[in-house]
């Protein structure tokens, strides 16, 4: 098997968190639905985390249909992508129709964003809960993507074809040049290839593969992939040709999520496309750990992992790693299996996707004296992962030595103002003592104290109570430049979260992610009231607007400082510390 080689090393990137305990639907249980508006359908009730029956109140159909196609297609918060796909699953009440206005469907927008932001899993849950009979021609469209991806091309054609008295966009035309390469149609897919040439510019790759496909050509070539899309992945299994390794060096989250898929890409290349798509959560870790599980190693690689790993490099050296890992009992050696894992995975840009598929392994190794030189890395690794609980019981190990080992006390200095921002028990020092002695620690590193007006906001937006001392020694001076929302959507998301602030009680707040996808779900006896918080859906959704693609520490601070407060609002206080936690793990903190 050829793995992918070490990447060049680089300067470490903190990684921001993905809320723990989220899981896909498996089994979906879909009841009566003849009373039920299809509008209204979703995956998610209250207690698998949806955000309520009357998440649209206040909204009007065209108004929401607008607000979840303006959301971002490529959101770089992991937390917010959640919160974003949460919302676009949750069974509510859809928004009524002013008379006369006929803006469209609702659901039908829903699928096509999930597609867009390449959850390929939630956009599965929720074509399962959907009538196909009578269904939006957006929800066919979206089916036909989801076709692409698991290769089955008799429906994705049928789909296609039915597609084709609407407007075609990019994907369908691509989708109709493949069938009709399939059908062995040279003159309608040649047609479409000129067609498709006069819109989006020449397009080699596919051009070649379609050709491979419909003649039957086997000496085909592809060097390189300008602009991957997943038609590409399935012509080439098609023709039966190997894709360069380049496929996967691409943002696209459908791209990625297909090439874990495709059996004709080399192994290593599948590891490459999943670890890029756990990275941006578009590839469930499962994959991940079970395409590290297909890799075959050779008895003296597994018995000497930690040195065969130096010499392997790259994901290879994290597969062989995660093998050594899986079959390792001892907590001492796991640790140390873990450790150089994440240490190599950081030097590659890839720390995020490793902690994700070592979290068995690290809830293996149990906090104790003899594991103290562990307890940084995994106290770091746990607020990547947004572990709230396993983060207090490696700090609690680490303040215990704190008074004997310098080391220990130096990181419970760094370490304390994350975990309190996470919801982590921070021991009985107070807010006050946390950030003294992080500021005293901070000294000496100019780079971390410049991001203490950050922390400061934060723990502000979280609703702590600042001390003043909490501004000593962060220099006073001109603000450093950083971007603003457009002003119309700024200030439309401030008139919303005002609403929200006003309409939401406390006694209101269910934290986000108690619940979990993995359950059964029903669609039927959609309740009319209760069942969450009333409103919420749009100021959440004007909220990841105002970030757009960007990720959080790219926009000006007063921006995620205001995301943070609507999400407290709307009584998604776990979320909102997430947010907060990514936000300065990101910054360097």
């Amino acid at each position: 098997v050829q793995l992918t080689p070490r990447a060049p090393a680089a300067a470490p990137r903190p990684q921001p968190m993905q809320a723990p305990g989220v899981r896909r639907a498996e089994g979906i249980q879909v009841d009566n639905l003849r009373n039920v508006d299809p509008e209204s359908l979703g995956a998610l009730g209250k207690t698998e985390g949806g955000l309520g029956a009357e998440m649209w109140r206040g909204t009007t159909r065209r108004e929401a249909i607008a607000l979840v196609a303006g959301l971002p297609d490529r959101p770089q918060s992991r937390v917010l992508r959640d919160v974003a796909s949460r919302i676009l699953l949750s069974r509510a009440l859809a928004p009524p129709s002013d008379p006369g206005d006929e803006p469209g469907s609702l659901l039908g927008q829903r699928a096509a964003k999930l597609i867009a932001m390449g959850d390929v899993e939630g956009a599965k849950t929720m074509l399962a809960v959907t009538p196909q009979q009578g269904r939006p021609t957006a929800m066919d469209a979206a089916d036909a993507r989801l076709q692409v991806l698991f290769y089955n091309n008799a429906r994705a054609c049928g789909l296609a074809r039915s597609l084709q008295s609407e407007a075609l966009d990019d994907f369908t035309q691509r989708l109709l040049i493949h069938c009709n390469a399939l059908d062995g149609k040279l003159g309608e897919m040649s047609l479409g290839i000129s067609m498709l040439r006069e819109v989006a510019g020449d397009d080699p790759a596919m051009t070649t593969l379609a050709e491979a496909v419909a003649t039957g050509r086997k000496n085909v070539v592809i060097e390189t992939v300008a602009n991957p899309k997943p038609i590409h992945l399935a012509l080439s299994r098609a023709a039966g040709v190997p894709l360069p390794p380049d496929i996967v060096n691409t943002t696209d989250p459908l791209v990625l999520y297909a090439a874990t898929q495709a059996p004709n890409l080399p192994l290593g290349t599948r590891i490459d496309a999943a670890e890029r798509g756990v990275d941006i959560g578009a590839v469930p870790v499962e994959v991940l750990r079970r395409l590290y599980a297909e890799v075959k190693f050779s008895p003296e690689d597994k018995a000497n992992a930690l040195s065969r790993a130096d010499i392997i490099g790259g994901n290879g050296a994290r597969t062989l790693l995660f093998q050594a890992a899986q079959a390792q009992s001892v907590p001492v050696a796991q640790a140390e299996i873990v450790t150089k894992a994440i240490d190599a995975a950081r030097q590659d840009g890839r720390y995020f996707p490793a902690v994700r598929a070592f979290w068995t392994t690290l809830d293996a190794i149990p906090p104790s004296p003899e594991m103290l030189w562990f307890a940084v890395t995994a106290v770091r690794a746990y607020l990547a992962l947004g572990d709230a609980d396993s983060v207090t019981k490696w700090l609690a190990l680490l303040r215990v030595s704190a008074g004997l080992r310098e080391e220990s006390q130096i990181a419970v200095r760094r370490l304390a103002p994350l975990a309190r921002i996470l919801g982590a028990s921070e021991g009985a020092a107070s807010l006050e003592e946390i950030l003294k002695d992080w500021r005293a620690g901070a000294q000496q590193l100019p780079g971390l104290l410049a991001t203490a007006p950050l922390l400061n906001g934060m723990l502000m937006a979280l609703g702590e109570n600042l001390p003043a001392s909490a501004w000593e020694g962060v220099a006073a001076g001109k603000p450093a430049p950083a971007p603003m929302p457009p002003a119309d959507l700024w200030f439309r998301f401030r008139a919303r979260s005002g609403d929200l602030e006003r309409i939401i009680s406390p006694d209101d707040a269910v934290l986000a992610g108690r619940g979990t996808l993995a359950r059964p779900v029903s669609v039927a006896g959609l309740p009319a009231t209760g069942g969450g918080k009333a409103g919420v859906a749009p100021p959440l959704l004007l909220a990841m607007s105002l970030l757009g693609n960007a990720a959080p520490t790219e926009m000006a601070p007063a921006v995620i400082y205001e995301v943070v407060r609507v999400l407290m609002a709307a009584g998604e206080t776990r979320t909102a510390r997430l947010l907060a936690t990514e936000t300065l793990l990101d910054a360097g903190l």
